[in-house]
Order: structure tokens, then sequence, then C-alpha cells
């Protein structure tokens, strides 16, 4: 005869003597129920102060997953760029690009160990042209020298890496001048750490233009409009920028070991930024542009508006880097002069 294990111990033996049965069926059921009222006691002692889970003996706890607070940034961007005059920066453009052959020797800009000629000027600002990597570190050394000078409480919390050493992150990954380079740790190595040795990060949060430390991820900025052109983010940002990354991970650890945390597994993010024109070939000015917004968060880029016209955006970043205060060429030329005017800050026109 089978037996239910339920009620007190008392209705069980009472139960066992109306069935008649001996006193070893009794003995066993008393041993079952005994068994059984010990594992649902334990049970009940284990779910008792848990709170939110379901009341049933057998439920085990659950694990609720709150959201991560929201990280706002340390760093204060703002518009550290005096505002640019539109109409002044297209007629400083035009005029260098009708006059190269008589201002082609003329130095234009220096800023740091970027220096660039008036005959460079007009190759990198032509429509159509892709620009040169020393105009993107000419901005990135600006807006570094801006950030040290104008907001010296967050200075340091912003390093733009040089072209330089992204051209040996990728060098075996893409064809530079048609061919390909063994990639060399040692090289990047020793270029890092000639960068980093004039970099103050101490009690600094770092983001390497779109390597964002405190939100561990990497956020990715690209000014092409994928869907439009039939293409995925992710042939284009897949597993080809994860090595780049772990590769400038894994030697910022070599370098400095005890400054930065690694980050060849944070997650990618694509942000919502303005995107180009399509077949304009402005992605390196859309990269000054971001670089000049981005603080570690969202809004500034989610927000940025940038001319999709092809000669507003490179004039008015030609003139932000000839009239900067940081340039120490002298573009003082008497034919520019009028165009750059004695103070950028004093105009009245605004660029959108």
């Amino acid at each position: 005869m089978r037996w239910r294990v339920a009620g007190s111990l008392e209705e069980v033996q009472q139960r066992v003597r109306w069935s008649g049965d001996g006193g070893a069926a009794a003995a066993a059921l008393v041993q079952r129920w005994t068994a059984a009222a010990a594992r649902i006691q334990l049970q009940v002692e284990t779910t008792d102060n848990t709170e939110g889970v379901n009341s049933t003996p057998w439920a085990q706890p659950k694990r609720f997953i709150q959201k991560p607070a929201r990280f706002v940034s340390p760093v204060v961007v703002g518009n550290p760029q005096p505002t640019t005059r539109i109409s002044a920066s297209i007629q400083l453009r035009e005029f260098m690009l009708k006059n190269v052959d008589r201002l082609k020797s003329v130095k234009l800009l220096e800023i740091d160990s970027s220096v660039a000629y008036a005959s460079d000027v007009v190759e990198s600002f032509c429509n159509g042209n892709l620009t040169e990597g020393l105009f993107i570190d000419a901005s990135s050394s600006m807006l570094f020298k801006d950030d040290m000078t104008i907001k010296p409480d967050t200075f340091g919390k912003r390093i733009f890496i040089p072209t330089n050493l992204l051209y040996l992150l990728n060098i075996n990954l893409i064809k530079h001048n048609g061919v390909t380079q063994p990639f060399s740790a040692d090289a990047l190595d020793s270029r890092l750490e000639e960068f980093i040795r004039q970099i103050n990060t101490s009690n600094a949060q770092l983001s390497l233009h779109a390597i964002n430390i405190p939100h561990k991820r990497i956020n990715v900025m690209d000014s092409n409009n994928y869907p439009l052109i039939g293409t995925l983010v992710s042939d284009h940002h897949g597993a080809l920028s994860k090595r780049i990354v772990k590769r400038l991970s894994d030697a910022l650890h070599k370098v400095v070991p005890k400054r930065f945390c690694r980050f060849g597994r944070f997650r990618k993010n694509m942000m919502n930024c303005a995107w180009m024109a399509i077949c304009s070939n402005d992605c390196a000015f859309y990269v000054m542009k971001y670089m000049e917004a981005y603080d570690g968060s969202r809004d500034p880029i989610e927000t940025l508006n940038i001319p999709t016209n092809s000669t507003i955006v490179p004039s008015s970043i030609l003139f932000q880097l000839v009239s900067s205060d940081h340039n120490l060429a002298d573009p003082r030329h008497p034919e520019m002069a009028a165009f750059l005017g004695p103070s950028v800050g004093d105009a009245s026109e605004q660029a959108s």
C-alpha cells in the first residue's frame, strides 16, 4: 500500500492504525514523513528572508540586475574654439586655392610637430580630397592645449592619439600605398612611450577619442551613412576595430602598466552622430568636429550639428587652425591678413 505523506505526524499514525498494517509499515511511513518534513523546513528557512521571490519552498532566490547609473562626464567641453566667421573662412580658403602657385612656400601652420605649407593645405582642403593626418594631429594638439589653458580643472581627461600611432596599429590590416606591412609591437610600444611621456595623466579619466574608460565602452563615431550606401556598420567596425583596440590596450599596458585599465574587451557603441554628404570625402573634417565636442557623454555628439556643405566645414576648420593662438607659424601674409582679421573672437557671424 502506498501512502501520500501529508498532514501532521499524529494524522499519519492514525491512518496507519485504521489500515491495520503492522508496526513495520507504520515505522517506515513515519520515517518518510520525518525526512520530508525536514527537507521542507530547510527550504523554508533558506527562502524565509528573501524578498520578492516565489513563496513555494522549492523556489530559488532570484537575482535582480539593476541598470547602471547614467555616467555624467567630468569633462565640460563647451565651445573651446572661437566663433568662426563663415564668410571670412570661405574667402580665405578660396584665396589659397586660387593662389597656390604664389603661396606654396608660405608656412601656414605649425602646432607641435604638425607643420604645413600652403601647398599642403591646398592638397588636403580641396573639394573631394582626403585630408592628411597632420591636420588631424594639429587639430587634436590645438584642442589639448585649449583644455590646458581654458579648462585647467579638467585638463588631461581628454587625450588624443596621434595618427602616426593609428598607422602602426593597422599597418598589416589596411593597405597603405597599395601594400601592407608586418605589425611590430615593439615599434608601437616605442612610439607610444614617446607620446605618453609628454602627457600628464595623473588622476585623469582617460578618453582616447572613442575609448571611454569610465563607461567601459568604445564609442564609435563614424560620419558615413552606411544604410544609405547599402552596407552595414559591422562590415567596417567588426573584427578589424576589435583587433586594433586590443593592440592599443596591450601597448598602453606595457608602456604604463599601472595607469590605465585594459580596454581590449570593452563593448563597441555606435553613436548617433552627424553624417557627411555622400561622396564628399569629408570624413577627416567630421572627425575633428567629433573630437572637439566629445567629452565622454552621449549628448554632445548626438546634438552636434555639422553643416553638410563641403565648403563650410573645411573652410571653418582651416580658419580655426590658421588663426589659433597655438599656431607658431606666422600666416599673416599681407594678402591673407584681411581674411583673418585682428581678432576672431570679435566676429559676429556664427558657424552653424
